[in-house]
């Protein structure tokens, strides 16, 4: 069983309106579930509040990377016949979400070396 429920934990980005310009929300929830995990996040200033979150366990000999800002207009997640909507669900939310559990898959496995690094912008 997965420590995170993808459709739980991508529900809970997707309903931070983070688009363009008000990503920091997301960034905070992300950090802070990061290092929840055992995580070592470094956060990295782009401008204001807007931050890239980079997070690894051991030197990463691969990175899984999107992004977690959206274009306006914000409407928060729900579940409809069986499918995720909602603003970021497949762009790209959704995906961060996905790279996360495929990360915590690879280290219940015994590899630690993936990395993430999820960014504030496109």
């Amino acid at each position: 069983m997965d420590s995170i429920d993808l459709v739980v934990f991508a529900r809970k980005l997707i309903d931070i309106d983070s688009t363009t310009g008000q990503e920091g929300g997301v960034a905070r929830v992300l950090a802070g579930e990061l290092r929840a995990l055992g995580y070592r996040v470094t956060l990295q200033p782009v401008a204001g509040e807007r931050v890239n979150v980079i997070a690894f366990v051991d030197d990463p000999v691969v990175v899984f990377s999107t992004h977690f800002d959206c274009v306006p207009e914000f409407f928060p997640s729900r579940i409809e016949n069986g499918r995720l909507h909602g603003r970021g669900s497949s762009d790209a939310k959704g995906i961060l979400a996905a790279q996360l559990v495929a990360a915590e898959r690879l280290r219940k496995g015994g590899e630690t070396r993936v990395g993430l690094l999820f960014v504030a912008g496109e």
